[in-house]
């Protein structure tokens, strides 16, 4: 409801709300400009400051039947990073179904336990910007993980204390025995480094196992005026 003296509510989300005030004309006015939309307010701070928790981890088939489970915080390292668990169950794709085996009508589900960890507060910034004027088409979205290094080495951290955590006698119970009386994990998807005293190896495996935990954060207050 629009009033004379009153305001606009708008409450489309961290990544909908800066990009309706974007095409409404709201915000930097170089930015608008180029997109040839009329500028309403000169806001140089819509569509920047844009967060997101960084995530990883490991996943692992369990030996024995698990239920599911929503994300659980297990542990909170000291420096912020939140340690946590999940299962659940995912549909299972054989290399081998496209070139020797016919694909099953139903798929076959498997059951995985997640670990991860996810940082709290981070410091590095990214921004978001107009892929169209059209209010249909999503916006362009740059978290950019890492770019302090503070982050990256609160993900080292939390990872390594993954790796103890996986060292643990508890989650022996999670390992399968193989030939010759071996144990082992059996990962779905990339597994933690072997080297968890490396810094550097520990930095790559972040880089390229980060994903979304979908809890964006996005700084779009304007000033409006009279």
């Amino acid at each position: 409801m629009i009033r004379d003296r009153g305001e606009v509510i708008l409450s489309a989300g961290s990544l909908g709300s800066p990009q309706l005030m974007l095409l409404s004309g709201i915000g930097p006015r170089s930015y608008l400009s180029t997109w040839g939309i009329p500028v309403a307010i000169d806001q140089p701070h819509v569509g920047g400051f844009v967060y997101d928790n960084p995530r990883n981890g490991i996943s692992i088939v369990p030996p024995v039947p698990m239920e599911n489970s929503l994300i659980q915080v297990v542990g909170v390292t000291e420096d912020g990073a939140f340690l946590e668990a999940a299962s659940n169950v995912i549909p299972f794709a054989s290399p081998l179904h496209s070139v020797f085996i016919r694909a099953p009508a139903s798929p076959l589900y498997v059951p995985v336990t997640t670990i991860m960890e996810k940082i709290l507060g981070p410091v590095s910034v990214g921004s978001l910007r107009l892929a169209s004027t059209d209010v249909r088409i999503n916006p362009v979205v740059r978290f950019n993980y890492f770019s302090d290094p503070q982050d990256l080495e609160r993900c080292v951290n939390g990872t390594r204390k993954i790796g103890e955590i996986l060292r643990s006698r508890a989650m022996q119970d999670f390992m399968f025995r193989e030939w010759f009386g071996s144990h082992r994990f059996r990962f779905v998807g990339v597994p933690l480094p072997l080297d968890q005293t490396n810094d550097l190896v520990m930095a790559d495996f972040c880089r390229r196992t980060v994903s979304t935990i979908w809890h964006y954060l996005t700084m779009v207050a304007a000033l409006l005026g009279k």
